[in-house]
């Protein structure tokens, strides 16, 4: 068909639909208004080969006039966009509207649909589950026998629990083809289990519990350091002020070599208490060990400007 030819067509269409004539666009509706004004903008767009924009000028005409007439002209452009199903589709929708009318796009119809269906290729969809979607070329089909044109074609389906499948099926002109399409069922991938958390308890020792008298002589020996570093506290704190003392008096005087005796004496007892004390922390350091305690027990004597002490922390 030309160019002319559909050109002729579309300001038959446009006449019979819409009416011609002073009369006529009088009694127009905004609705037919409308159309009249779409229709004009499809015929312009169809001359000036927009096919895709002259066929959304002539769908919305339909849209407001239900007119079977524009079918022909929708059909005619399917054709020239070279989609023959949806052509075949709307021509036979047209035929069907005029049944028992004789119109001169009724004979023209006849002979396209003849020339198309030669053009066209069948495709029967077996989809597995029947209740699986399935989308040709993105249009989702409500028929399993469908009609489509020349070249490749991408089914895909997808069904809740099933894994989604896409297919490409290539025909040709005249084909009639079976395409299967199954989905098989999602598959929960097995999860490992977060590892257990292990709890390796350590061998028991021999001396991890300690016997009474372990545990007396322990608290005897934190008793016993604590008394001495006390007491050399004390000491030692005497010792200090006895050194004062003899600071404060001349050589010649007669009491001056009781106080430097008496100083040395204080100074020595300080230190043997400290390292007394110093020994029973130790010794009660070691047999908080032995016991296992957890935090072990720390014990220590500490040195200072007073002289020593007794610092312990932990749990006994």
């Amino acid at each position: 068909m030309t160019k002319t030819a559909h050109q002729r067509l579309a300001l038959l269409v446009l006449a019979s639909v819409l009416g011609s004539g002073t009369t006529a666009r009088a009694q127009e509706t905004p609705a037919t208004t409308e159309a009249r004004l779409h229709f004009d903008r499809a015929v312009a767009l169809f001359e000036s080969g927009d096919t895709r924009g002259a066929l959304a000028e002539f769908q919305r005409v339909y849209d407001l006039t239900a007119r079977s007439s524009v079918l022909y002209n929708i059909g005619v452009t399917y054709q020239a966009l070279h989609d023959y199903p949806r052509a075949i589709e709307a021509l036979r929708r047209y035929l069907a509207s005029t049944e028992g009318r004789a119109t001169p796009q009724r004979d023209l119809t006849v002979r396209a649909l003849a020339q198309m269906e030669t053009l066209v290729a069948h495709l029967q969809i077996v989809r597995s589950p029947p209740e699986a979607t399935v989308l040709l070329d993105g249009r989702a089909l409500t028929d399993d026998h469908v009609t489509v044109g020349p070249g490749a074609h991408v089914v895909s389906a997808t069904a809740p629990g099933r894994q989604p499948q896409q297919i490409e099926v290539t025909v040709v002109s005249g084909d009639d083809r079976v395409v299967p399409i199954s989905l098989n069922p999602l598959t929960t991938a097995a999860i490992p289990a977060p590892p257990m958390a292990t709890v390796i308890a350590p061998r028991p020792r021999a001396d991890a519990h300690p016997t009474l008298p372990d545990r007396r002589w322990f608290w005897s020996m934190v008793v016993t350091g604590g008394a001495l570093a006390i007491g050399a506290s004390i000491t030692g704190v005497v010792a200090i002020a006895a050194q004062r003392d003899y600071a404060t008096h001349r050589v010649g005087d007669a009491d001056v070599l009781s106080l430097a005796s008496r100083g040395r004496t204080l100074s020595l007892t300080a230190d043997l208490l400290g390292l007394g004390a110093l020994a029973a922390g130790t010794a009660a350091l070691v047999l908080g060990l032995r016991a296992g305690a957890h935090p072990a027990a720390q014990v220590f004597v500490a040195p200072t400007a007073n002289g020593a002490t007794l610092t312990a922390f932990g749990t006994f």
